[in-house]
């Protein structure tokens, strides 16, 4: 049995989803999903498909209670306050000590193959480690982001990935991490760029088990590289997303619309920031063909139409 956790909001509904499907449909192993969420009426909302699932063992949606802090860096940002309730969750998940490890997996995260092994190794050197998390060691190759290392004071020259996580549930509630966590918030305040993930890291600051690239593979949008036939788990990290304009004219963007598709909402989930941009963007797709390349583009006109005056 495998425990994972998602966070997230109404805005990134389908997204958490179309993820959970994902796993779902190429995990050998039933799963148990936890979910924290801002609304206490999301459990009502899920796709039938997700529901009756037959490798789902349970479902579980916990309400999040909002008085705890104010969340730093989420203003006018494409990232949500829910990104840091996963730093609470020994609060909300029932019987989290009967839990040996918890998966957390970001919402932008697709499964694309069957990643249960490569879990089920790392979670048992996860436990006899001392190491109370895994994570992807981050690559940086631009001065922002080097800018962005150096101001948080890492010790250990390591900065990881914070969109999969493995966590052992027994050391986090022995060592108090939510304490130690709540209390990094406060002191980085004024710091804090990439949200909950520079937390994680001034907590942690390298001590964490180092986990495979294929669980969690970078998945640039604004890019033509082909994905890692190994890749078992792919992010689509940054601003442009597989639900953007932008985004859904890469062709790596099949692998997140193809499970939307499966889940039988839509034929494409469509998502608009700014109606004149992604206007723009569309024709770009014109004028580069793009468009032509995607599955059945006149429907996707007409619900990228559909969408844009909804």
């Amino acid at each position: 049995m495998i425990n994972l956790l998602y966070c997230f909001d109404s805005n990134y509904n389908l997204q958490a989803y179309t993820s959970m499907f994902s796993f779902l449909n190429n995990t050998d192993e039933k799963l148990i999903i936890h979910v924290i969420h801002k609304s206490d009426n999301t459990s009502d909302n899920f796709p039938i498909k997700i529901t009756q699932h037959k490798k789902l063992e349970k479902l579980k949606v916990y309400k999040f209670d909002s008085n705890h802090t104010l969340f730093p860096n989420v203003e006018n940002s494409h990232v949500s306050e829910a990104t840091y309730y996963r730093i609470f969750f020994d609060e909300y998940i029932d019987n989290i000590s009967d839990i040996d490890t918890l998966i957390y997996i970001d919402c932008d995260m697709i499964c694309i193959s069957n990643p249960y092994e490569t879990i089920r190794n790392n979670s048992e050197k996860l436990l006899q480690s001392e190491f109370v998390i895994g994570a992807k060691t981050e690559n940086f190759s631009t001065n922002e982001e080097a800018i962005m290392f150096s101001n948080l004071d890492l010790s250990s020259e390591k900065y990881f990935n914070a969109g999969f996580l493995i966590i052992d549930v027994n050391k986090w509630l022995n060592r108090k991490i939510t304490s130690g966590l709540t209390s990094t918030i406060v002191d980085l305040r004024d710091k804090i760029i990439y949200w909950d993930q520079d937390v994680f890291n001034s907590y942690f600051d390298g001590e964490y088990l180092e986990l495979p690239t294929s669980l969690n593979t970078n998945t640039e949008l604004e890019s033509n590289q082909l994905v890692d036939p190994n890749s078992l788990v792919l992010h689509y990290y940054g601003k442009t997303k597989p639900w953007n304009t932008r985004g859904i004219l890469n062709f790596k963007s099949k692998y997140y619309q193809e499970n939307f598709r499966l889940l039988n909402v839509g034929t494409y989930h469509i998502t608009h920031k700014k109606r004149g941009l992604s206007i723009n963007q569309l024709l770009r797709g014109f004028l580069s063909f793009k468009i032509f390349s995607i599955y059945k583009p006149l429907i996707f006109l007409r619900e990228f139409l559909y969408s844009l005056f909804r």
